[in-house]
């Protein structure tokens, strides 16, 4: 898929090309671990995918 990065708290952005990515939560609930989709960079700024997270 590309390189992940991580910002803290469970939200991480897969980057796929030079432009673009998707920013994903990670969690944990019943001890079984999560990811949900925030939606795409560059249409989901880093401030909205923090403040969704």
């Amino acid at each position: 898929m590309g390189s992940k990065l991580a910002d803290g708290g469970g939200l991480y952005f897969y980057k796929r090309k030079v432009d673009a990515g998707i920013w994903v939560l990670r969690y944990t609930l019943y001890r079984r671990r999560h990811e949900m989709g925030l939606g795409s960079y560059p249409d989901v700024s880093l401030k909205e995918a923090r403040d969704e997270a």
